[in-house]
């Protein structure tokens, strides 16, 4: 499949903002890596058109207006253009172009046409980790085990810190200080103790928690990096559900995490968008939590855990790696996505 981008409008000063797909084609040419995909400089060769760096990029640079130029262009053409809106916010992005907007997050309930949700692109963890393509199974016993390792905050102080600092975001964007879309007014930390309270209050689930003050215990070393790694991965592998809500961005990236290593998402929907939710049947690989229901936490486990038994728990387990492997994977993702936009 031919990819083309305007080099003019390219960055490599800026690998933070690079259309994901891109960086990593460049990287492999770099190396002389052969892939489905290749990079050519010509439109009369291009199967697929793609605007290099985010819209947070060009909206920051003051370069609007000549990348919605370009986009015409291409579209008086008959061709959309890609395109890719970066970080846990996002920004405003026109209307009234052809064009598909890929983002790992945001609100389900102001999705646009234009947005398509991409996985959050990982390193196998099983493999690098661990040294195995193979799920780690576990036996079906008298109660679930509902694990999470990660930074989580009860002080109600450091709460309305927090909500007090989201709200001044939302307040610098509607002034036109700041780019970054508005979030809900919240502390993301104190709603992950609040999660984990719910389980820890009931004699029927068995918690497996590793609470951190800070993001991955404040790892500063690469010793500790590694270290703080493997506590995170070796507390999913003893653990058959896994808490997953929304950090600072209304998505989950332990959520992929949690399918790669072939585990049970306990998923806590915050009005969250998901990939290839048309395809996808994403309730069957989890237990998903409406956030206002977290009254019925410990329902919704047990219903789940009391559905299974040995063969059928772990063979969710190497379903739910599956679907990783197949679907969430950066090479096979694009390459659906534009086979299906393009016919």
């Amino acid at each position: 499949m031919n990819i083309y981008y305007p080099k003019q409008y390219y960055d490599a000063n800026e690998k933070g903002q690079l259309f994901p797909l891109i960086g990593f084609l460049e990287r492999k040419k770099a190396n002389n890596l052969e892939t489905d995909f290749r990079i050519v400089d010509s439109l009369n060769y291009a199967e697929v058109i793609i605007l290099p760096m985010s819209w947070n990029y060009y909206l920051s640079k003051n370069r609007l207006t000549e990348v919605i130029e370009f986009i015409k262009q291409i579209n008086v053409l008959g061709k959309k253009v890609y395109t890719y809106n970066a970080g846990d916010n996002g920004v405003k992005v026109p209307s009234g172009l052809n064009i598909v907007v890929f983002r790992t997050c945001g609100y389900a309930s102001q999705r646009t046409p234009q947005e398509t949700i991409m996985p959050f692109f990982l390193t196998d963890p099983l493999q690098v980790i661990f040294d195995r393509r193979t799920i780690i199974k576990r036996d079906h016993s008298n109660m679930p085990t509902v694990g999470f390792c990660g930074q989580v905050n009860d002080s109600w102080l450091n709460a309305i810190k927090e909500a007090t600092k989201v709200a001044v975001k939302n307040i610098l964007y509607y002034i036109g200080v700041k780019n970054d879309l508005p979030q809900k007014i919240q502390s993301t930390s104190f709603n992950r103790a609040k999660v984990l309270s719910f389980i820890e209050n009931v004699n029927t689930i068995k918690s497996n928690f590793i609470r951190r003050d800070k993001y991955r215990a404040g790892a500063i070393t690469e010793a500790d990096r590694k270290k703080t790694t493997l506590e995170y991965y070796q507390n999913m592998i003893e653990s058959d559900y896994i808490i997953c809500i929304r950090g600072a961005g209304n998505f989950s990236v332990r959520l992929y995490e949690t399918l790669a290593m072939g585990r049970i998402p306990v998923f806590i929907n915050t009005d969250c968008m998901l990939p290839i939710d048309d395809i996808l049947p994403w309730k069957k690989h989890m237990v998903w939590v409406e956030y206002n229901e977290l009254n019925n936490l410990e329902n919704l486990i047990l219903k789940h855990y009391n559905s299974l038994d040995d063969k059928r728990l772990n063979t969710l387990f190497q379903e739910n790696r599956n679907m990783w492997l197949t679907h969430m994977g950066m090479l096979d993702f694009f390459k659906n996505n534009f086979i299906k936009n393009e016919g």
